[in-house]
């Protein structure tokens, strides 16, 4: 939880949509924020699009951001506007292009963009985080490294009792 209004995640499946001006992609990350010019756009610069793939943008102070993905600001002339979040999702996630920076790009393999499913909802205030945990991981990898320098060992000791027995027979 960050409580930073322009912090979202969508719970469940689904990407928001955002452009560099020429090109729309699907973002997972919801790290957003204010620019100087009022439009609200990605860590990156990218413009977070509304459902007429239009910027949202003209932003003073954000009121609230609901489970559907509506926004309500006051607008920097100070009065109150709403704008819908355009979320999208694609049949198969695996075929999207990662293009970095937590974003993707359609293609032949991930099928035609589509509305966020109706279970999915946005929520405000919170960051998707990375669900590894360090710690256990590297602990896990430490043991993996001395069971295999273990067995290594066995190996190397059997290999040497088994040359011991070959001079034998000589």
């Amino acid at each position: 939880t960050t409580c930073v209004q322009t912090d979202l995640i969508i719970n469940g499946e689904g990407y928001f949509s955002v452009t560099d001006g020429q090109q729309e992609y699907l973002a997972k990350s919801g790290s957003f924020q204010i620019d100087s010019q009022g439009n609200l756009v990605t860590m990156q610069g990218y413009s977070v699009l509304d459902e007429n793939d239009a910027p949202i943008i003209n932003i003073d102070r954000i009121s609230s951001v609901d489970k559907a993905g509506l926004i309500t600001f006051q607008d920097t002339n100070g009065d109150k506007q709403q704008a819908q979040l355009k979320t999208s999702t694609v049949p198969n996630t695996a075929g999207l292009e990662k293009m970095g920076n937590s974003l993707y790009r359609e293609t032949d393999k991930s099928g035609v963009i589509q509305a966020m499913p109706n279970e999915s909802r946005v929520i405000s205030g919170q960051l998707e985080m990375s669900n590894v945990d360090l710690t256990e991981e590297f602990t896990e990898m430490i043991l993996a490294q001395r069971g295999f320098q273990a067995n290594s060992r066995v190996i190397t000791t059997s290999d040497e009792m088994l040359q011991e027995i070959v001079n034998l027979k000589r």
